[in-house]
């Protein structure tokens, strides 16, 4: 395994590729509040945005709520799997989920894939990180893969200056993440953080090098495997 970032590199600013888009997460609520300003600079920029929420979330906003919340952003609804969460992960569930999410790679196309940061604890998250980063080897992607924190703080190698869509991340927060104020100025806190490493920025969201694999992984019968289109 190669960790493309360096825990002694300065973060550099990021510009929003343009493209359409692809983000795996564990729920919205995790999307928005790690990088809802960038999404709303890409749809700003005419980007198609498709976002797939890999777990059910027990706490999680009604279909209203998450549909105010993307509407905020000015993208589409999430893909919900509602696959069963909160529980210690295997390897089995990083292998199959690698191979559902590499066929959504195939036949979106994206230009650009965020997926949550390989360093996050949690048991979910950490899934759908590595699972991505597997799935964008078994689908020969050869464009930007970014992870994106949630759960835990990351070790920046890019940040994106969100102030000119704060005001469009916030009231997406508040309507995916209802009565949590709590975890609501924590983003706030964290996105001025993220603001103070970069010239005039307000607001910012910072970004990781997605696990880069370089593997080829085989069936059980040894052969390699790759999902194609």
């Amino acid at each position: 395994m190669n960790f493309s970032e360096s825990r002694t590199e300065t973060p550099h600013p990021l510009v929003a590729a343009r493209g359409p888009v692809l983000v795996f997460a564990r729920h919205f609520g995790d999307v928005v509040q790690g990088i809802g300003g960038l999404l709303a600079l890409h749809a700003l920029q005419g980007d198609s945005v498709h976002v797939v929420a890999l777990f059910a979330d027990p706490a999680s906003a009604t279909f209203g709520e998450l549909d105010r919340a993307s509407a905020c952003l000015g993208i589409e609804a999430p893909e919900a799997w509602d696959l069963a969460g909160g529980r210690e992960c295997s390897e089995d569930d990083i292998f199959g989920n690698a191979r559902r999410l590499a066929h959504v790679i195939v036949a979106r196309r994206p230009t650009t894939i965020y997926a949550p940061w390989h360093g996050e604890l949690d048991s979910d998250a950490f899934v759908v990180s590595h699972a991505t980063a597997l799935a964008v080897e078994l689908a020969d992607f050869d464009g930007d893969a970014w992870g994106f924190e949630t759960c835990t703080p990351l070790v920046a190698s890019a940040v994106v200056d969100v102030s000119s869509t704060w005001a469009a991340k916030h009231a997406a927060l508040e309507a995916a993440l209802p009565n949590d104020g709590e975890r609501l100025r924590a983003c706030e806190g964290l996105a001025a953080y993220r603001g103070a490493l970069l010239p005039k920025a307000t607001h910012a969201e910072a970004l990781a090098r997605l696990l880069d694999l370089r593997i080829r992984v085989p069936h059980r019968s040894g052969s390699p495997l790759r999902v194609k289109g």
